[in-house]
C-alpha cells in the first residue's frame, strides 16, 4: 500500500533555532544506531572538490523549534532519495543542492527547494533495526541541472552485489566520534564493500539483511552518526557514479573502531524507487 504524505511549507522563523537531536532509538550493546545526527561524519576522509559530487544534497528537517540534518541523492529534477528514518521524523524538509559550503547561504551554486510530499517505504520498521530504510522526497519545483547539480545513476542490474568494489561515501560533518558540529565543507572517503556474511558476524548475526550493503571500517575510514540517507556510489567503467547505498546505521561503540558501516542496498529497491517516482509524479 502506497501512502504519499503531502507536506506543509517550512516556516522561515524556525531557521534561527538549531539543535542536533539524537534519534529516538537507543541501542543496546549489540544494537545499531541510526546515523542521523548533524552531519555525515566522514572518518578518515578528505575535503571534496567543489562539484565533485553533484548528486549530493543536504536536507534540513524541521522538528518543532529545532532542525536535524540528513543527506540524500538527486535521482530526478523533482525527486530525492534518502533514509526512511530521516523522512519519518519531520514534516518540513528543505533540500539544498549544488552546495559545497553547506552553511554558506550566499554560495552561488546552491539551490534550495522545499519538499512538498514524501513517500516512506511501507514496510519500514525502526524497531526491527531499520528494515527497509528508504524514502523519497518530492520537490515543489524542479532543480536546474548544471555542472554542480546532477542526478545520480541507479544500478542497472538488481542482482549485482558489488562485493569488493571500491565505493565513495560523501557528506558534510564530523571526522571523529566526539565532534559536535557539522563540517562547513563537503567531505568524502573511499573504502571497499564487504560481504553480508562478514557484516552479519560483526553485528552479532542480526541486524544486517540481504537488503543491506556493508562497507569495511578498516583503517578507520567510513561514516558515523549523521547525514543518514547520504550516498554511497561506485564509479563504473565509463567514469560515472552509480548509487549503490544509502547511509543507514553503524555500531554505537564509536566511529573509529574499524566496524563495518551499514547502508540500504539500492539494488534491492529498484522497482520500489521507480514505482514511487511514478506515484509522486501522478502517473
Amino acid at each position: 500500500m502506497w501512502k504519499i504524505v503531502l507536506l506543509l511549507a517550512a516556516l522561515s522563523s524556525a531557521q534561527g533555532s538549531e539543535t542536533w537531536d539524537k534519534p529516538g532509538l537507543e541501542p543496546s550493546e549489540a544494537r545499531p544506531i541510526p546515523q542521523d545526527l548533524s552531519g555525515l561524519r566522514i572518518v578518515g576522509g578528505d575535503e571534496a572538490a567543489p562539484g565533485q559530487f553533484p548528486h549530493q544534497v543536504g536536507i534540513w528537517i524541521l522538528l518543532g523549534r529545532s532542525r536535524n540534518f540528513c543527506g540524500g541523492s538527486i535521482i530526478s529534477d523533482r525527486v530525492v532519495v534518502t533514509a526512511a528514518h530521516c523522512a519519518t521524523r519531520g514534516t518540513n524538509f528543505t533540500v539544498v543542492a549544488g552546495a559545497h559550503a553547506i552553511l554558506d547561504e550566499s554560495e552561488p551554486s546552491r539551490q534550495e527547494v522545499q519538499a512538498d510530499a514524501k513517500l516512506v517505504h511501507e514496510r519500514f520498521n525502526k524497531e526491527e533495526q531499520l528494515a527497509n530504510d528508504i524514502a523519497l522526497l518530492r520537490l515543489e519545483k524542479p532543480l536546474v541541472f548544471n555542472d554542480r547539480v546532477q542526478p545520480v545513476r541507479l544500478p542497472r542490474a538488481a542482482h549485482k552485489s558489488f562485493w569488493r568494489s571500491k565505493v565513495l561515501m560523501s557528506g558534510w560533518g564530523h571526522n571523529t566520534t566526539d565532534a559536535e558540529d557539522i563540517s562547513p565543507k563537503l567531505r568524502f572517503v573511499q573504502n571497499r564493500v564487504v560481504s553480508n556474511l562478514y557484516c552479519r558476524a560483526r553485528y552479532f548475526m542480526k541486524h544486517v539483511r540481504d537488503s543491506n550493503i556493508c562497507v569495511s571500517g578498516w583503517w578507520k575510514k567510513g561514516t558515523c552518526q549523521g547525514d543518514s540517507g547520504g550516498p554511497m556510489v561506485v564509479t563504473e567503467s565509463d567514469g560515472k557514479p552509480t548509487l549503490v547505498g544509502l547511509t543507514s546505521f553503524g555500531i554505537k561503540f564509536g566511529c573509529e573502531v574499524s566496524w563495518p558501516n551499514v547502508f540500504t542496498r539500492v539494488t534491492s529497491y529498484l522497482d520500489w524507487i521507480r514505482e514511487g517516482m511514478d506515484k509522486l509524479s501522478g502517473n
